[in-house]
């Protein structure tokens, strides 16, 4: 048997649960040997009590879920789950961070965050996809870059600081703070109406058309580790090539799953770049470079890595079968 749990309660129905849904479907249909007892996580969630009270030395399994991104370094001195191995309980930990020394001291598995709610959206409108993606051959889009920022974090502030100190605003589509909205209007709104709860898991199909090179403002820049979610996989189905601001080595994990990066187009170096301040001037420089080259010229790139925008938009679903496979068999 099977027991799941959000917010520490039990649940059976995971229409509220926004990435992993579908995998938390197919484990409830299936049969176990042992009562596995699975915490749906989410950030700043603690479990442990509950485990403490009520499934110690039960001969359960144990699965911690963790639904959105980590710190490593926290989830490396979580005492708790290292006393929980210790006792000889069966833990295991699945979480989205790619962890790039792979040294945490007990049983993890990656998962991907909203991956899946982005497929289904591309499921749903791919026909329009198409469209949009081959029509546009015979037309101009109007911007050079796409950049969509919604929670306030410093490498997002300091992105629409260099766009507008060197008065590249007006080669952008781009929102800031979208989610905080005040009476003197200080965001940049984009995309989302203000009357609109906080959703990632829609595409605007217009606006990622509208432009041809997205600059994904990562979850994390400074942080160790790789944690992609929908920001990169949006980029990947509306079939645009990108420049990653996040974390060290995010573009080598990419490739690690199969996708494909631009290098022919865009100087990619900064990935690997450890030092975040000089990994940010290298995206700046690359960024000032192609904001001043002319429609034309950014059109000529875009259609230069035709390939490799069809092929990352057609692997995601291999690359989110690839997990499912691995997840669902360890556990």
């Amino acid at each position: 048997m099977i027991t799941f749990y959000f917010n520490n309660k039990p649940i059976n129905n995971f229409n509220v649960i926004w990435t992993n849904r579908i995998l938390f479907e197919k484990l409830q249909k299936k049969e176990y040997e042992k009562d596995i007892h699975l915490f749906i996580i989410r950030p700043d969630e603690n479990p442990f009590e509950i485990i403490n009270l009520t499934l110690i030395k039960n001969d359960n399994k144990i699965i911690l879920w963790y639904l959105d991104t980590i710190s490593i370094d926290i989830l490396q001195d979580y005492k708790q789950i290292e006393m929980l191995v210790e006792m000889g309980e069966e833990v295991l930990v699945i979480f989205p961070d790619d962890v790039l020394d792979k040294k945490i001291p007990f049983n993890f598995i990656n998962t991907y965050s909203m991956a899946d709610c982005i497929l289904e959206q591309q499921n749903l409108m791919n026909n329009t996809i198409q469209f949009l993606f081959w029509n546009s051959k015979f037309l101009y889009r109007q911007k050079h870059f796409l950049s969509l920022n919604g929670t306030p974090k410093p490498h997002r502030v300091d992105l629409l600081s260099y766009i507008t100190k060197n008065n590249f605003l007006e080669k952008f589509d781009i929102s800031f703070n979208s989610t905080f909205w005040d009476d003197r209007l200080d965001s940049i709104n984009l995309d989302l109406k203000e009357t609109t709860p906080y959703t990632s898991t829609k595409l605007n199909l217009p606006l990622y058309f509208n432009s041809y090179i997205d600059i994904v403002s990562m979850a994390k820049f400074k942080e160790s580790g790789v944690y992609l979610d929908e920001k990169i996989y949006k980029s990947l189905v509306c079939m645009k090539p990108f420049i990653v601001l996040g974390q060290y080595k995010t573009l080598d994990v990419l490739k690690e799953y199969g996708f494909q990066t631009f290098s022919d187009i865009i100087d990619e170096s900064y990935d690997n770049e450890k030092d975040y301040v000089k990994r940010f001037e290298m995206i700046s420089s690359e960024l000032n470079r192609i904001s001043l080259l002319s429609i034309n010229e950014v059109d000529k790139l875009y259609w230069k890595v035709e390939e490799v925008l069809i092929h990352n938009s057609n692997h995601l679903r291999k690359y989110i079968n690839k997990i499912n496979i691995k997840l669902l068999g360890s556990i």
